[in-house]
């Protein structure tokens, strides 16, 4: 059984929403997610799903194992989506900083993002905080949100693609 950062067993706390702008390219159809150093521009990977239950967000080589995911609004809110069945998961923060995929329940991981205009992902709540990656742990790569202030060289931007 693959492990990865342990998401499923420890709640987070409740999110306080701010306001941040909505990506536009919003769609209803899945799509796989590439994943680019801010830095360099280097292709480092996909996005994708890994460790217990494909709960954690994971940086796969082939964009064949990438995750399917899209854009979904929610109010005033925007969530990263990916496909799972039977039940869809969202991007959220998980223990010790992980990215994880929960479940849209009251305790389920989940945070509204936003799409920045140079096309990272950051924490609503906390715009400071954003995805970098990938960060190698036993035998896989994984993705993680930064700590405000951090001068992290790994910050990663995204974009769609068929």
């Amino acid at each position: 059984m693959e492990t990865g950062p342990a998401v499923d067993s420890v709640l987070r706390e409740g999110s306080v929403p701010v306001t941040g702008s909505a990506p536009t390219n919003v769609s209803d159809s899945y799509k796989k997610m590439a994943c680019y150093n801010l830095a360099t521009n280097q292709l480092v990977g996909y996005v994708g799903a890994g460790g217990s239950l494909n709960a954690s967000v994971s940086i796969v080589a082939n964009k064949a194992d990438g995750a399917n995911v899209k854009w979904a609004p929610a109010g005033s809110d925007m969530y990263l989506e990916k496909d799972t069945d039977p039940n869809d998961r969202y991007l959220g923060v998980g223990t010790s900083s992980a990215a994880c995929w929960g479940l849209w329940t009251p305790t389920g991981w989940i945070n509204p993002i936003v799409y920045n205009p140079d096309r990272t992902i950051s924490l609503k709540e906390d715009p400071r905080r954003k995805l970098y990656g990938p960060y190698r742990l036993l035998g896989s790569d994984w993705a993680y949100w930064s700590e405000p202030g951090d001068n992290n060289q790994n910050i990663l931007r995204f974009e769609m693609v068929e």
